[in-house]
């Protein structure tokens, strides 16, 4: 009898406790449940970035290097415009400046200068030393045309360093002279100013361009965002950043990936009472496309 209920008791205790434990386990579902999820049906995938590439400088069109549909980095060249006379330009600029820096690094004539100043400076002194040990010895005329050399002299030196200093001046000027120059030349290639896809050439080789004229339209295809509306009563608080779920149908296959949301608007439609939210996602493999319809799945924590 003792042992039946000692039994019983044990029995007891293991239900209490697997009870216990039930109830956590509740807890922490209901708690993991506990995140409010929106789902955007209607969504569109979108570019983020895209430019027309202009030219920025007159002539014929001597070079298209790309094409449509051609995946293109920022800072390569898409083609060029005729540089014939810029480069001649350019290569009259460095002529100059060769020159310019031959004679900024000539000290001939300051070594000359100072050479000739102190041969007539010792002359000067001599005379005057002379005059002083033995009287009326030196006339008054040879220590004056003495001195007057060594003031000379001094002066000459004085306009040989001042005429260094200005060969330095038309130095930097050449220098400027060939940036310039080689300016013109750069802006003679047409440079991508984003990585991304070339969707349209409006120009052909060969073709005359002015400044403005668009030659090719590119769009960033690595990061693009889905556009969507939601519910502004689910609007509780700040989306910013938080993580989605994005997925769209390509060719009958669901392709999927995740980014965050980069902004939720502070409008509200009055008619249906919805704001619209967009989110930034990472591209990089080309699986998405702009264009194509997406339904976006937010998780708020």
């Amino acid at each position: 009898m003792q042992t039946s209920l000692h039994c019983l008791k044990q029995n007891m205790a293991k239900l209490i406790l697997v009870i216990v434990v039930l109830s956590q386990v509740s807890v922490v579902l209901a708690q993991a449940t506990s995140a409010e999820v929106i789902t955007v049906k209607k969504a569109l995938i979108q570019i983020i970035d895209e430019v027309q590439v202009p030219a920025q400088s007159e002539g014929p069109l001597t070079e298209l290097l790309v094409h449509e549909g051609q995946v293109v980095s920022e800072g390569d060249t898409l083609g060029k415009i005729d540089d014939s006379e810029m480069q001649l330009e350019l290569q009259r600029a460095k002529l100059q400046l060769s020159i310019a820096e031959h004679e900024a690094t000539n000290r001939i004539p300051i070594e000359a200068a100072e050479t000739k100043l102190r041969i007539n400076t010792v002359l000067f002194q001599r005379l005057k030393q002379i005059d002083i040990n033995e009287p009326k010895s030196v006339s008054l005329t040879e220590i004056d045309q003495a001195e007057l050399a060594m003031a000379t002299a001094a002066a000459e030196l004085r306009q040989a360093e001042r005429d260094v200093s200005q060969t330095a001046l038309r130095r930097d000027l050449a220098k400027n002279a060939v940036d310039v120059a080689a300016r013109k030349v750069e802006l003679r290639k047409l440079k991508s100013p984003l990585s991304g896809e070339v969707v349209a050439t409006m120009r052909h080789r060969g073709e005359w361009v002015k400044p403005g004229d668009v030659i090719m339209h590119l769009v960033r295809t690595d990061r693009l965002r889905v556009q969507g509306f939601i519910d502004a009563d689910k609007v509780s608080q700040d989306l910013q950043g938080v993580e989605v779920t994005i997925e769209s149908l390509l060719k009958n296959k669901k392709v999927t990936c995740t980014g965050n949301i980069s902004f939720v608007s502070r409008i509200v439609d009055p008619v249906n009472r919805e704001v619209m939210v967009w989110a930034e996602f990472d591209n990089s493999d080309g699986r998405m496309r702009p264009g194509v319809a997406a339904e976006i799945t937010i998780k708020i924590p």
